[in-house]
């Protein structure tokens, strides 16, 4: 649990020290609502932070594969199965963050705010909450929108490709090399 530091201030006018003694049971209450809330912010920004790593990690090894593929028609393919499937698993990930993790927040700074309002002496949540709420909607979306976006794209440029009729070439181009058709 937080302890409470003299040198801190809830507000620019109430001393956290003050609030300390003036309310101990309800200050005590206060800052474990407050150690909740940051752990569960941590939680939200590590489940974050580990989700683009993955999809970093994962991109760049479907990269790999699609490079070694053997033909234009199989590139394409892996192309739209590897899209598709971490397209999937994005959704998933955000899923898991915007209802699950960000309930555990709301509902934690939720308390705070009650505390805070049953007290009047206390409005440190009630400011950041009021400073934060309208990014706060739509910022998240934007994350996820901002990796799940070009999965798309590339999902729907391999099925472009895929649908595509394909002129028979006189030869056949595989990695630099010329290869004649079979007759």
């Amino acid at each position: 649990m937080t302890e409470p530091n003299a040198t801190h201030t809830v507000d620019r006018n109430v001393d956290i020290a003050r609030l300390a003694a003036l309310h101990p049971q309800v200050f005590a209450t206060w800052c474990k609502y407050e150690d909740i809330a940051v752990h569960f912010n941590e939680l939200m920004m590590r489940w974050r932070l580990q989700a683009i790593g993955g999809l970093l990690t994962l991109v760049t090894l479907a990269g790999f594969v699609v490079g070694d593929a053997p033909s234009d028609e199989a590139r394409y393919r892996a192309m739209l199965i590897l899209s598709a499937t971490l397209g999937m698993a994005w959704m998933g990930v955000a899923l898991i963050d915007l209802c699950y993790y960000r309930k555990l927040l709301a509902g934690a700074v939720d308390a705070i705010i009650d505390l805070e309002v049953a007290t009047t002496d206390l409005r440190l949540s009630q400011t950041i909450d009021a400073r934060t709420k309208p990014a706060g909607r739509w910022l998240p979306l934007v994350f996820y929108l901002c990796s799940g976006l070009p999965l798309l794209g590339i999902a729907l440029y391999a099925t472009d490709q895929l649908q595509e009729p394909r002129p028979r070439a006189a030869a056949i181009s595989n990695r630099g090399a010329t290869v004649e058709p079979q007759r």
